[in-house]
């Protein structure tokens, strides 16, 4: 029964993430228009050039102090 309850809830939550976005990308630019849209779409683009490298730079360093203390 548990199984079948958390099939469900997966099944729901994965329709809701398919969902949303074209009940919301709509209303975003219709609301930023498209000079807001293209300055929400760079920022968000070197928000996740920035968090790539991060998490990268972060493996790296933990990869080397592995090797360091090994």
């Amino acid at each position: 029964m548990k199984l079948i309850r958390n099939y469900l809830y997966n099944a729901g939550y994965q329709m809701l993430a398919l969902i949303i976005p074209f009940i919301t990308a709509p209303y975003i630019s219709r609301t930023l228009k498209p000079h807001g849209v293209g300055i929400y779409a760079d920022t968000n683009a070197w928000i996740q050039w920035f968090v790539l490298n991060a998490f990268r730079i972060s493996v790296i360093m933990l990869l080397s102090l592995l090797n360091f203390f090994s």
